[in-house]
C-alpha cells in the first residue's frame, strides 16, 4: 500500500473512531438522570440533555441560542437569591446547594456543579452546568426535623393520654347514666350536649396522638373509591360547594384502616369547603399509576413497577401562598382564625402510616390540589367482622372488672350492672387473680374478665390475661386502654384477649364487647 493510501486509510479509521466516540458521548449526555446544560462563553445555551428539557419544560430547539439566564432560574440556598451566569465566576468543583424554579412555580432542590471545558488550543471554550436532584434529601431532612421537633410533644402526649381518656370515660359514662335518670327535656338536652362535647374532646386528643405517635392502623383490603365517594359527599352536603367525582371504574383495591381513611377524606373535603365559603368546585379524580411509567414523587421511594392509587382533590379556591405552602403539613400551623392546625398534619401522618404520600401543589389565585398516593393491594376484599348478636347466656353473666382508676371502676361497674351483669371489681392485678381463683374454686367462675392494660405497680393487663388463660384456656378476657394507638388493641388476639375497648367508651361499646366475648 502506498504511503498516500495508508494515510487515507488511517484518517478514515480515525474519523470512524471519533464518530463512534461522539455518538457514545452524545448518548451518555442525553440519557443521564442529572440535568446538564452546555453554556458558551457568551452565556448563551449551546446544548441541553433530555433531563434538563423535562426539568425546565423546554425543548432543545427553544433553548439553544438563548441566554441561559432567560430560562434557567437558579436560586442560592438558604438566602434564595437569583444566581446568574457565570454563577460563581469560575468552576465549582464541590457541589453547591441550590434551588431551581419550574415554569409553573414549583421548586426543586438541587446540588449543582460548574465544569469548564478546555479548547484544543487551551483556554475555556464552554461551561457545563450539571444539576443533581436533591428533593428526596430535602424531604428526608424535613421529616427528620419534624420528628425531632415532635419528640418532646410525643412524650408529653403519650404520658397524658391514659389519664385524659380515663377522665373522659368517667365523665361520658356518668352523663349517659344521668340521661337515663332525668325526665326534664331541657336537662336531657343539656346532658346530651355535654356528652357530645366530651366526645369531641376525645376526638381532638386522638388527632393529636395520631400525629405525634402515628397510630396503628387496622387495615383490610377494600375499595378506597367507595370511601372517597361516600365521605366526600357527606362532608360537602348542605354546603354551597359543587362536588365533581371522576374515579376510574377499574380503580385498584387498597389495604387501609377504614376510620383513619374516613378522616383523611373528610379533612381534605372540609378543607375545600372552608376555603370556598361562598361556593366553588371540588373535583376529585382517581386513577391507577405505576412507578417508572407515571411520574411519581421521589419521596414515595417506589421501585420500578410498584402500583399505586392516585386521588387528586382539586379546588378552585384562592390557592396557598408560597411561604405557607412549605408549612402546610406542620402541626398547629393554620391560616384559619378558628383552626387547630391538626387536620392536614394528621392526614399526612395517616397516609405515611399506610405506606403512601400526601402532597400539595398550589398557586395563589389558581386553586390547590392535594394528591393522595396509596399502594395498591393484591388479593380479594377482606370481609368485615360480623357484629355479635344480642343474645346472651340464659343466666346472668358474671364479670370481673380490673381497673385501678376509682372513678372509672365505679362508673363501669354501674354501667355493667345497668346492663344486667353481675360485677366484681378489683383495683390491681393481685386482687384480680385472687378473686378469679376463688370464684373458680367456688364453682361460680367469671364469664368475662375486663382489665385495663396499664395498672399502677405490679401485674398489668397482659400478665393478668396470661395467668388466667394458663389456669383456664377457655377464659374470655377483654382489654381496655386509654392509649388508643397501642398495637395490642388492634392485634389483641395475638396477646390472649378476645376483645378490646378504647377509652373513652360508651355504654353501647361496653355492651357490644361483653356480648362478643360471651359468644366467643
Amino acid at each position: 500500500m502506498s504511503p498516500a493510501l495508508a494515510l487515507h486509510a488511517g484518517r478514515h479509521e480515525l474519523h470512524a473512531r471519533l464518530s463512534e466516540r461522539e455518538r457514545w458521548l452524545s448518548t451518555a449526555f442525553d440519557h443521564t438522570w442529572d440535568a446538564a446544560v452546555m453554556v458558551g462563553r457568551d452565556g448563551h445555551t449551546r446544548a441541553l440533555n433530555r433531563a434538563a428539557q423535562e426539568w425546565f419544560q423546554t425543548t432543545h430547539h427553544l433553548a439553544v441560542g438563548r441566554a441561559v439566564n432567560e430560562w434557567v432560574r437558579l436560586l442560592s440556598v438558604p438566602d434564595r437569591k437569583p444566581i446568574r451566569f457565570p454563577w460563581s465566576g469560575g468552576p465549582v468543583e464541590t457541589p453547591k446547594a441550590g434551588c431551581i424554579v419550574h415554569g409553573d412555580g414549583r421548586e426543586r432542590w438541587v446540588s449543582y456543579r460548574i465544569v469548564p471545558v478546555e479548547g484544543t488550543k487551551g483556554g475555556i471554550t464552554d461551561t457545563f452546568l450539571i444539576l443533581h436532584d436533591e428533593s428526596w434529601r430535602q424531604q428526608h431532612e424535613q421529616d427528620l426535623g419534624r420528628l425531632h421537633r415532635l419528640e418532646p410533644l410525643a412524650l408529653l402526649a403519650g404520658g397524658l393520654a391514659h389519664d385524659f381518656n380515663n377522665f373522659l370515660t368517667a365523665v361520658v359514662g356518668n352523663l349517659q347514666l344521668a340521661k337515663a335518670m332525668v325526665v326534664n327535656a331541657d336537662a336531657h338536652a343539656a346532658l346530651k350536649d355535654a356528652e357530645a362535647a366530651c366526645r369531641a374532646a376525645a376526638g381532638t386528643a386522638k388527632q393529636l396522638l395520631r400525629f405525634v405517635r402515628g397510630g396503628h392502623p387496622v387495615c383490610r383490603i377494600q375499595s378506597v373509591g367507595e370511601v372517597v365517594q361516600e365521605v366526600a359527599r357527606f362532608a360537602t352536603a348542605g354546603t354551597p360547594l359543587r362536588l365533581e367525582i371522576a374515579l376510574d371504574p377499574e380503580l385498584a383495591l387498597v389495604s387501609f384502616d377504614q376510620d383513619q381513611m374516613n378522616q383523611v377524606v373528610q379533612n381534605l373535603a372540609l378543607n375545600a369547603v372552608q376555603v370556598l365559603p361562598q361556593g366553588g368546585t371540588l373535583r376529585i379524580a382517581g386513577r391507577n399509576v405505576v412507578a417508572s411509567h407515571d411520574a411519581l414523587p421521589v419521596e414515595l421511594g417506589a421501585k420500578a413497577g410498584a402500583r399505586f392509587v392516585r386521588i387528586d382533590f382539586s379546588d378552585n379556591g384562592p390557592g396557598i401562598a408560597p411561604e405557607n405552602l412549605v408549612r402546610i403539613f406542620e402541626p398547629f400551623f393554620t391560616t384559619k382564625p378558628a383552626g387547630q392546625g391538626l387536620g392536614l398534619a394528621v392526614c399526612y401522618s395517616i397516609v405515611r402510616q399506610h405506606g403512601g404520600l400526601l402532597t400539595v401543589t398550589s398557586k395563589p389565585g389558581a386553586g390547590s390540589t392535594f394528591t393522595l398516593f396509596l399502594p395498591s393491594a393484591d388479593g380479594p376484599v377482606t370481609p368485615e367482622e360480623s357484629a355479635p348478636s344480642p343474645a346472651v347466656k340464659a343466666r346472668l353473666a358474671r364479670i370481673l372488672l380490673v381497673e385501678d382508676e376509682e372513678p372509672v371502676r365505679r362508673l363501669t361497674t354501674k354501667l355493667l350492672a345497668s346492663l344486667g351483669y353481675r360485677v366484681t371489681a378489683a383495683d390491681d392485678g393481685e386482687r384480680a387473680m385472687q378473686a378469679y381463683h376463688e370464684a373458680r374454686t367456688a364453682g361460680d367462675e367469671f364469664d368475662v374478665v375486663i382489665t385495663d392494660l396499664t395498672l399502677r405497680g405490679g401485674i398489668g393487663g397482659r400478665e393478668i390475661a396470661a395467668a388466667i388463660r394458663t389456669a383456664n384456656p377457655e377464659a374470655r378476657v377483654v382489654v381496655t386502654s386509654g392509649f388508643f394507638d397501642q398495637p395490642l388493641l388492634s392485634e389483641y388476639c395475638e396477646y390472649g384477649f378476645c376483645g378490646a375497648l378504647r377509652k373513652p367508651y360508651l355504654i353501647q361499646d361496653l355492651q357490644s364487647a361483653v356480648q362478643k366475648a360471651l359468644e366467643t
